[in-house]
């Protein structure tokens, strides 16, 4: 489960894979950086805290920057890490 928070509620794995397939069939990422700010590993769980800029590029060709902010909780399964959840989004343009 993972909750954007520009989204209402909670999504599934099955309802974020259709909104990214929709996304991505509509738009392309022309850059993505991501900064990793902090990794807390308890046993088997992780807890990521990351910022991210992208650029996105819609049908048309105009440029669309974002930045924000995510939190994955991740969980050991064998010797892969496996996304359990997540939280965060784009993060509000300041009004400077």
């Amino acid at each position: 489960m993972g909750w954007s928070v520009d989204a209402p509620m909670p999504a599934s794995k099955a309802s974020s894979n259709k909104w990214m397939s929709f996304w991505a069939a509509n738009n392309s990422v022309a850059m993505y950086e991501i900064t990793p700010i902090s990794i807390l590993i308890h046993g088997d769980v992780a807890v990521v805290h990351y910022y991210y800029s992208e650029v996105s590029k819609d049908k048309d060709g105009d440029l669309h920057p974002v930045q924000g902010r995510w939190t994955d909780i991740l969980v050991k399964q064998g010797d892969r890490w496996v996304l359990f959840a997540d939280h965060g989004g784009a993060t509000p343009e300041s009004d400077d």
